[in-house]
Formats: C-alpha cells, sequence, structure tokens
C-alpha cells in the first residue's frame, strides 16, 4: 500500500485474531460505526452501497464526526502503523500489540477492556499522543507480563465518564492525564500497582487503590488519594524488582532509592509497604537509562515528531492522602533527580491521614520534600496513626507554610497507641506555622515511646500554633529539638507533657522528653510558652535554651462573655508537676547573652502534685527583667489568687504539694529588675529553693509597678525566698555576689516566712558598694503576722554600705518565731534616715553585728535596733555588737541605738571603738527624766531628738540590759606596771622655756585644753573606756560673768619667719624653712637666748 491509509468499517463488528498482522506506512482505521461524516459533506460508510470517492485522512482524524458504534471490535493482533492507528466500537476488547508512529486512538462508545497475559504482553505503543477512551468503562489489566507497557511519545490520556481502571505501567513522553469526557479531571482506580512515568504534566483526580508510583518531568495534580495496599514484587518500584522499564535495559530496582535534600535516603517498595510516590520536576537526562522514561523504535524511521505538552513547572498538588492500609509510606518530593530548568514548584497537600482500626499495626511514613514551598491550608493536617506511629519528615528548599486561617484546626502528628512513635522533622530556611486555633506536632504514645519533633530552620514563626511531644500511657514522650536563626512564637506553644492517663487507666507511668531550643534570637510573645509538664505518673523533662537574644513579652488574653479580659497566659519558659501528678519537674538551663523579660513573662518550676519543682539555671550577658499587669479574670486557677502579675523568675511549691522548691541561679554580667520585677523561689509545702545570683558587674532592683487606681496593692522589683502560709519546711537561701548591689525605689531583697517554716536566709557578697535607697526599701529577712517559724540571717561584707531615704535591713519578727540575725562586715557603713532592725513584736529580739573597719556613720533619725515586744508584749531584747574605728552621729539627729524590751529584759549593746562622737548612753532612769515619764508606751528613746544608745526594759526597771564600750587601746586586765627603785631627778630632763616677757616666747605658740575628755575622774583613777566620750559644758546660770561686756584686746600680730634655706625631706618634697641642718646635724644658724641674742656653746 505504499503511505497510503486504510479505513475498514463493518457495524456488525470486527474481530482481529492472534495469528493477524497489519504493518502499513500510512494510517489504519478500524471501526463498528456505520459511517464518518467527511467537511466536504459526504459520509462514508456502508449505508451508500456506491462506490466511495478517493479519501484523503487528515489528521486529526475527526474522531468526534463518527456516527455511533453499533458492534463490538476485538483485537488480538500485531497492528503496526507508520502514522495514525485508530480502533472504534462499542465495546472494545484489546489484546496484542498496537503501535502507531503518531497518533494511537482507542475508542468505544461503552467498554474499552485491555488485557495481557503471562505469555503475552499487551503493547499501546504511540509515537505521538496516545489515547484511551471508555466512554463509560475503561478497564485496564497490563501487569501480567514484564513486557506489557502503555507508552506515548508525546501525551497520554485515559478517558471515560466514569472512574478509570488502571492496572499497568503509563510511560509519556508528554502529558499523562485521566479525563472525564468533557475533558475534566477523572479518577483513577487500581487493584494493583500503577507506575505513571511521564516527561510532562501528571494529571489526575482522586485516586483509589494499591501503591501509586508517579515520577513526572513536569507538575502533578491529585485529588483525594486512598492507598489500600501492596502491589506485586514484579510490578512495584522496590530493590527487588529487576523488571527493565518498557523500553530500556534499566531495572526498575534503580528508581526505588531517593536521596532527600537532608542527606538522607528513603526506599521505595511498593510491594512491602502500601505507598504513594509522587516525584515532580524531574530531569529524566539524569536517570539512570540516561533519557527518555520510553524508549520508542518506531517505523518507519520519517515517523511523524511528537508533539508533547511539556513540563509546567514541579509543582505538586494533593487534594488528601489517606493510607487505609498499616505501615504504609507516603513520598511527596520535587528534589528527586530535580529540573533546574524548571521552576522550584510547591508542595501543597491539605490532608495526608493514614487512620485505622488500633490494632491493625504500625503507622505510615510521610516524608515530603520540596525544591520550593511546602504549603498546608489553613485546614489541613498531616497524621501517621498506628503500633507504632510513622515518622513524618517536611523538607523544603524554600519554606514551609502552614496557613493561617479563621477557622482551620490544622495538625502534623504521628500518634502511636502501643509502639514506639514516629519522629516529626521539619526543615527549611522560613517556616510559618499558624491556625485559627492550633497547629499542632506532637507525637503521642499509649505504652512505648513517643518519637521526637525535630524544626530546623532560618525564620520560625508561629501563630496560635502548638508544637511538641507528649505521653498518656506506659511510656515516656520524646524529645522536641528546635534550632533556628530566628524564632518568633506568637500565642504559641512549644511543650513536651504528660497527659492524665486515657487510653488505658492502669497504664500510666511514663517521663516527659527534654525541649532544646538554639537560636540567634528567641522571642515569645502574647503568652506563648516553652516547657515541659507532667499531669500523670513521671517526670516533666528538661528545658535548655541556648540563643544569643532571649525575649519574654505580653500575655495571651481572650475576652469574657461579660466583657472582661481573661488571662489565659503568659509569656514564659516553664516545667510543672501538675495536681495530682507524681514525679519531679525539671531543670531550666539557659544561656544567653541578653534575657529580657516584661510585661508579665516568666520563667517558671513549680509543682502542684507530689514531686520537687524544678531548678532554673541562666548564664547571661546582662539579664532585664521588667514590669507587671493587671487582670481580674484568669483561665486557670493560680497559687497566690493576686490579680497583678508580675514579670520574672520563679520556683514554687503550691498548696497541696508534697516536695521541695527548685533553686534558682542567676550568672551574668548585668542584672536589671525594675518596675515590678520578681525573682522568687517559695514553698506552700516543704522547703523552698534557694537563690543564687552573680553578677560580675552590677545587680539592682529598682521601683514597683503601682496598682493603686485599681485598687491593688502595689508589685515590688524583688528577689525573695519564702516559706508560705501552709509550708512545713524552710525558706531557702538568697545568695547574691557583685562588686555593686543597688535596692532603690521601693525594691527590697526578702526572705519571710509566713507559717510554721523558718525564713531563709540572705547572703550578700558585695565587693564594693551596696546601696540601699527609698522608703521600704531594704533587706528582710522577717516572720510575717501569724506565723510561728524564725525569722532568717542578713549577712552582708561589702567596702562601703550606704541605707538612706527611708530603706533598711530587717531580720523583724511579726509572729511569734523568734527574729534572725544580721552580721555585716565591711569599711563604711552609712545610714542616712535609714534603719537596721532585729526588732520582734512578741518575742525575742535578734542580734545584730557589725564590724566595720573604718566607720560608721548614723544620720537623720537612723536606727539600730533589736528592740523586742513592739506590740507591747514580752520578748527579750536582741544583742547589738559594734566594732569599728569611729563611731559617729549627729548628737541631734535621732540616731538611736537600741536593745530594749517592753516586758522581757533589755538586751546589751557591747561598742568597741577608738571613738565614739554623738552618741549618749542613755539608762532607763535617764530617759525617765528627759522624758518626764515612766509610762513604757512612751518610755522610748525616739522619743528624744538626742542620738541615744539604751538597753531597757520598758516595762520592767529590775530587767534591764547592758551598754558596754571599750577602746582597744587601754585593756585593765594588765595590771599595773612596778616603778623603777632608781629616782631619777626629772628637773633635769626637762627642757626650760623661756619667761613670758622674753622677746622668743613671744612667738611661741599656744595649747588650748577645753572639756573633760580623755581625763580621769580625778587624778588617782585610772583611765577607763568612758573617758573617750567628748562631752560638753555649758556654763549655767549663776556662773555668767559680769554684766557690763569688755571686748577682748586682739591678740597682737605675730611676726612670719622668714625662709632661710630649701630642705628636701626623705619623702622627695623640697620645703622652705627658717632654720636649715647642715650635713653635720649643726645648725647653720646659732640658736638664741630667751632675751633674743646668739646662744654661746
Amino acid at each position: 500500500l505504499g503511505s497510503a491509509s486504510l479505513v475498514l468499517i463493518n457495524p456488525n463488528g470486527v474481530y482481529f485474531g492472534p495469528e493477524a498482522q497489519l504493518d502499513i506506512r500510512g494510517s489504519f482505521v478500524a471501526s463498528t460505526t456505520t459511517g464518518v461524516n467527511f467537511d466536504s459533506g459526504y459520509t462514508f460508510g456502508v449505508a451508500d452501497p456506491a462506490a466511495p470517492p478517493l479519501l484523503t485522512l487528515g489528521t486529526p482524524l475527526g474522531l468526534t464526526a463518527w456516527l455511533p458504534s453499533t458492534g463490538n471490535l476485538t483485537s488480538e493482533a500485531n497492528l503496526s502503523t507508520g502514522q495514525d492507528l485508530v480502533l472504534s466500537g462499542d465495546t472494545l476488547n484489546v489484546q496484542g500489540t498496537l503501535q502507531a508512529g503518531g497518533n494511537l486512538t482507542l475508542l468505544a462508545a461503552d467498554t474499552l477492556s485491555i488485557r495481557d497475559s503471562q505469555t503475552a504482553p499487551f503493547q499501546a505503543i504511540a509515537g505521538n499522543q496516545l489515547t484511551l477512551q471508555g466512554n463509560q468503562t475503561l478497564d485496564i489489566y497490563a501487569l501480567n507480563h514484564p513486557a506489557s507497557q502503555i507508552a506515548a511519545g508525546g501525551s497520554l490520556v485515559l478517558r471515560s465518564n466514569n472512574p478509570v481502571i488502571g492496572d499497568a505501567h503509563f510511560s509519556a513522553g508528554g502529558q499523562f492525564a485521566v479525563q472525564t469526557l468533557d475533558g475534566l479531571v477523572g479518577d483513577l482506580v487500581s487493584i494493583d500497582d500503577p507506575i505513571i512515568l511521564s516527561l510532562g504534566d501528571v494529571i489526575l483526580g482522586d485516586y483509589l487503590g494499591a501503591s501509586l508510583h508517579i515520577l513526572a518531568g513536569g507538575s502533578v495534580s491529585l485529588g483525594e488519594v486512598v492507598i489500600t495496599g501492596v502491589g506485586p514484587v514484579e510490578t512495584t518500584i522496590n530493590p527487588n524488582n529487576f523488571t527493565f522499564i518498557a523500553g530500556t535495559q534499566t531495572p526498575y530496582s534503580i528508581l526505588s532509592s531517593v536521596p532527600l535534600s537532608n542527606g538522607t535516603t528513603v526506599v521505595i517498595d511498593g510491594s512491602q509497604q502500601p505507598t504513594l510516590d509522587v516525584r515532580a520536576g524531574i530531569d529524566w537526562t539524569q536517570a539512570p537509562s540516561a533519557g527518555l522514561p520510553i524508549g520508542l523504535v518506531i517505523e518507519p524511521p520519517d515517523a511523524a515528531t511528537p508533539t508533547t505538552s511539556g513540563a509546567s513547572g514541579s509543582n505538586i498538588v494533593i487534594g488528601s492522602v489517606f493510607m487505609e492500609a498499616p505501615g504504609g509510606r507516603v513520598l511527596i518530593t520535587n528534589q528527586y533527580l530535580p529540573n533546574l530548568s524548571l521552576p522550584a514548584g510547591i508542595l501543597e497537600t491539605p490532608v495526608i491521614e493514614d487512620a485505622f482500626d488500633f490494632t491493625l499495626g504500625p503507622g505510615s511514613d510521610i516524608t515530603l520534600d520540596a525544591r520550593g514551598e511546602i504549603v498546608l491550608p489553613y485546614i489541613s493536617s498531616i497524621l501517621s496513626l498506628g503500633d507504632p506511629g510513622g515518622a513524618i519528615t517536611l523538607l523544603s528548599q524554600s519554606g514551609i507554610n502552614q496557613e493561617f486561617g479563621p477557622d482551620g484546626l490544622s495538625f502534623i502528628a504521628s500518634v502511636s497507641v502501643a509502639g514506639t512513635g514516629g519522629n516529626v522533622i521539619l526543615s527549611a530556611p522560613n517556616i510559618f506555622l499558624g491556625g485559627d486555633v492550633f497547629t499542632d506536632f506532637f507525637a503521642l504514645v499509649g505504652s512505648g515511646k513517643a518519637g521526637d519533633v525535630q524544626i530546623t530552620a532560618n525564620n520560625l514563626e508561629t501563630q496560635l500554633s502548638s508544637i511538641g511531644s507528649s505521653t498518656s500511657g506506659n511510656g515516656d514522650s520524646g524529645n522536641t529539638i528546635v534550632t533556628a536563626d530566628a524564632i518568633t512564637l506568637n500565642e504559641s506553644f512549644m511543650n513536651n507533657f504528660r497527659s492524665p492517663e486515657v487510653i488505658d487507666p492502669d497504664a500510666n507511668l511514663g517521663n516527659v522528653g527534654t525541649v532544646t531550643v538554639t537560636a540567634n534570637t528567641l522571642r515569645l510573645l502574647q503568652g506563648s510558652q516553652i516547657g515541659t509538664f507532667t499531669l500523670g505518673e513521671g517526670n516533666a523533662g528538661e528545658v535548655t535554651i541556648v540563643a544569643k537574644n532571649l525575649e519574654l513579652d505580653g500575655v495571651r488574653v481572650e475576652i469574657g462573655a461579660d466583657g472582661q479580659p481573661i488571662l489565659q497566659s503568659s509569656s514564659s519558659i516553664f516545667s510543672a508537676v501538675g495536681p495530682g501528678a507524681e514525679g519531679n519537674g525539671g531543670l531550666i538551663s539557659i544561656a544567653t547573652d541578653t534575657l529580657t523579660i516584661r510585661n508579665s513573662g516568666q520563667i517558671r518550676t513549680s509543682s502542684d502534685g507530689i514531686g520537687n519543682a524544678g531548678s532554673i539555671a541562666i548564664q547571661a550577658d546582662a539579664i532585664t527583667i521588667n514590669g507587671a499587669l493587671f487582670f481580674e479574670q484568669f483561665a486557670e486557677p493560680r497559687p497566690d489568687q493576686k490579680p497583678t502579675f508580675p514579670s520574672g523568675i520563679f520556683s514554687e511549691m503550691t498548696p497541696g504539694s508534697e516536695g521541695n522548691g527548685g533553686d534558682i541561679i542567676l550568672r551574668t554580667n548585668l542584672l536589671e529588675v525594675t518596675n515590678g520585677g520578681t525573682i522568687s523561689a517559695s514553698s506552700q509545702s516543704g522547703n523552698a529553693g534557694n537563690i543564687t545570683i552573680t553578677a560580675s558587674s552590677l545587680a539592682s532592683f529598682d521601683g514597683l509597678a503601682s496598682f493603686a487606681n485599681v485598687g491593688q496593692e502595689d508589685r515590688i522589683s524583688s528577689a525573695s525566698v519564702e516559706t508560705l502560709e501552709q509550708a512545713t519546711g524552710t525558706g531557702g537561701t538568697l545568695t547574691i555576689t557583685t562588686p555593686r548591689l543597688l535596692v532603690t525605689n521601693g525594691a527590697r531583697l526578702e526572705a519571710t516566712t509566713q507559717g510554721v517554716g523558718q525564713a531563709g536566709d540572705i547572703v550578700l557578697n558585695v565587693v564594693n558598694d551596696l546601696t540601699l535607697s527609698g522608703n521600704n526599701s531594704g533587706v528582710f529577712a522577717n516572720t510575717a503576722p501569724g506565723s510561728t517559724g524564725n525569722g532568717g540571717s542578713i549577712l552582708i561584707d561589702p567596702a562601703r554600705i550606704a541605707i538612706v531615704d527611708g530603706a533598711q535591713i530587717s531580720v523583724a519578727s511579726a509572729g511569734s518565731g523568734q527574729a534572725g540575725n544580721i552580721v555585716i562586715q565591711g569599711g563604711i557603713l552609712t545610714l542616712n534616715r535609714g534603719l537596721i532592725s532585729a526588732e520582734t513584736l512578741s518575742s525575742a529580739g535578734g542580734n545584730i553585728t557589725l564590724t566595720l573597719n573604718d566607720v560608721i556613720i548614723l544620720l537623720n533619725n537612723s536606727r539600730i535596733s533589736t528592740t523586742a515586744g513592739t506590740a507591747l508584749a514580752g520578748g527579750d531584747g536582741g544583742n547589738i555588737d559594734i566594732r569599728t574605728t569611729y563611731l559617729v552621729a549627729q548628737p541631734n539627729g535621732n540616731n538611736d541605738i537600741t536593745a530594749n524590751a517592753f516586758a522581757g529584759a533589755g538586751g546589751s549593746v557591747l561598742i568597741t571603738a577608738q571613738g565614739i562622737f554623738g552618741l549618749t548612753p542613755r539608762s532607763r532612769a535617764e530617759l525617765e527624766s528627759l522624758l518626764g515619764t515612766s509610762d513604757p508606751v512612751l518610755l522610748d528613746p525616739a522619743n528624744l531628738p538626742t542620738s541615744d544608745i539604751t538597753a531597757i526594759s520598758r516595762g520592767n526597771p529590775d530587767l534591764q540590759g547592758q551598754v558596754v564600750i571599750q577602746s582597744p587601746d587601754i585593756d585593765p586586765s594588765q595590771g599595773i606596771m612596778a616603778l623603777p627603785e632608781n629616782v631619777v631627778d626629772a628637773s633635769r630632763l626637762i627642757a626650760q622655756g623661756c619667761s613670758s616677757g622674753g622677746a622668743v616666747a613671744q612667738e611661741i605658740g599656744s595649747l588650748v585644753v577645753t572639756g573633760r575628755g580623755g581625763l580621769p575622774p580625778s587624778p588617782t583613777d585610772s583611765l577607763g573606756s568612758r573617758q573617750l566620750l567628748i562631752d560638753w559644758l555649758a556654763l549655767s546660770a549663776g556662773e555668767s560673768g559680769p554684766g557690763a561686756a569688755s571686748a577682748a584686746a586682739p591678740p597682737a600680730p605675730r611676726p612670719l619667719p622668714e625662709a632661710q634655706a630649701l630642705v628636701r625631706g626623705d619623702d622627695g618634697q623640697v620645703r622652705l624653712v627658717a632654720q636649715a641642718v647642715g650635713p653635720t646635724g649643726q645648725a647653720w644658724m646659732p640658736g638664741l637666748t630667751c632675751a633674743g641674742e646668739p646662744a654661746g656653746d
């Protein structure tokens, strides 16, 4: 026939037997239609018995012009054409081989059925476009023979109004598409495993069936995908399928190994794991077959060049994935042999789920690996559920975007109910996780161990999201590990936790994994949290933060039905043991350059159950804690129930808990606590934790947050260790080590007890300066009213201490317990309207020991007191021991040192100093005389304007204390020295001065002695320490002089000696002198007599 075409029409049916062969260079059309209409208006068919004219077949053939087919067409033959090949009928049953150099079209008005056998392959090969259409049914099964293939040099289309049954291997040099008759996207069903290889795009709707492999040179679009099971080894991509890819010498096994962008490798095995394997944007020139996914040899050589739709990009869009069978594998990637000439593309996967009856088996592994962005719409989920849970991996070279929506509930989760949970891994330069409620990343386990959550990014931002790993049965939760350059959490949570038993009530033992965050910048905003907690039996995990800059700022608030804000959470880093739980809290460890906590941000460890609270360890160059907020309503109960919510660092044991509080350890260069910021270790059960602060440059506590406008008490800036009302344990120790410590404008350092436990101690290792300034500012180790525990002690050792403007150091007791002690060592202590107190309401006063190498200065109503019974009750006065070089007080500044008692015995005041100025010891009798009263209530030296020292019992004259003042230079215990036996003429040892009338005597100076200080009472008495006091005497009225005043004669001017020489002293200084000494020790000028003449030899 040469290149002529052949048309065969028989409405009664066409049958090509297995021995039939056709090999023409033109086109061949076989149809059971009655005819076909041409553009010329001529109808070629069996209805016109006249001889037909010469026909010319155009391209395309115009199949829509064919009249309805009434017969069936069966082909078991080998049909080959150089150009187009068309088989058309009402029903087509096709086997054998069909090969066309141009287009190959199989068209059935009803059903198109394609089959192969184990002995005979089915091959449909088109040099250009291949179309398989069954209007009602398209049923393909061609997996029995390894040589079976359906391949097109151009596009390949499967078309039907109903889902296409396609169990075959498809290869397309252009686009692969499943369509409905009107050209819309159609669905595909497969009992066994289809493989689709394409140089162009792959477009199909829903898929239902066994493992599905799609490898496309372009983009891939899928609807809902349901994977029901595995396929045979011989028909799937797997490491053991050595069947050659049709037309090549490359086995399918070569496609089973898929390297990922993170350096790991995924092995695809559709015969062992129910598999969805989607790869887009492939550069087939890099493939092991080194060419097209099909290897066509089209005869004759002048066959038409394929026309392909090509690749539009490398996007992958999937409506949803549901792994109906257990233990599956989902791989979605455009990183496999990537065609870098194509746009990077996106991966969009609204829903990927692996859900089935809990007893069916392991969960599926899910991997998304994208050159471009992975997009998760705001109503989306990726879930692997089973025993064990599968791993979920999202990798992107651009970003992962969980879109934020108004009402989306989205999550990515690996869930296990018995075995080990899978890991959840996200890695991309930019990751945004958002949703109206939460985006949840967690691995939940009933029995076994949950997997880890690992997130790696340059920038991670969240909005209303939750990230973490949890457990609710006999098993541990996994770890959460987040590494990024910049992390911003907005109203989001990064928590590992143990929930109450929900699956097996008797299986509730499991520990919580660690949370580790490494970043350059980490910001927790609007109530965001990073933490671990346990609500069952098991320990909370550790929290480790390494960040150059760490910021905790703000709260999460919802508006209640009454229109008032309800505090949901504060921005915080925490570890907690919840109510009813049994376990210990985890350690919080933070290493950062700058730590900023403000607007009610918090770092907190706590225990509401049975177990110890965790400790907090922070290493930072600078720590700033600032501010507090006011709320009337809270979403969750709070231990103190105060409506003011401070920024700060806390370790606490709440009411009803059993255990001890955790320690707080801060190491920094600069610490600033301002505007109500707080550092607190408290307990309402066992022992409170310790607070240890080391600030190599400065520690500053300043100011308060005022809430007077809402009728609430202020929040002071503070560091405190407390045993609260219900506590039975002792308070912790507050230790601050720094060169400079400032406590100003109402700020406080506190160690208090409100219950039966003893208050903790305060130790201030301040090298240079300690400044306490402002009303109610200071250092306090007090006991609260109604408490029975003893107060703590305060130990301070700076070089310089200033207590001014109403500040104080106090170990006072307002309860029935005894006050603690104050021990201060240093160089200079200045009190200017300041107070050092160990006073009590009704118990024995505490002790104060002051050891200052240089001086103690008291000004303007300053006070040092160990007075007991300030509530007009019992208790002995405490002791005051002062050791200094000089003790100086403003004489009429009402600066008092008191060790008094009301009903008990007075204490003791022991002062050891070289000089005491401005202070007067007072006995009870002296006070009565000066105050003009014996009323114990009024018998207080503070009512005198003078500066006084007292140790009395105000209510009982028989219980007086003592005031002892000692000089270290006079020790009576040394006894009396014996006089020498040889008497010496003292007059010969005393130089005789000139008489007053002499000329030289007029130039001699004078010595004036005023007062009686430094003299014994009489020449026969020894010099005692009291003679060190310098008192002043005023003339009485009877000792006044004559009534007439006389002007004092002015003293005669003394002549100024004239300098005679320059002398260099031992210290190297040069001085002018009136008389120089020569090298021999002889005077350069002779001495003078009393008459003013030169003295002789």
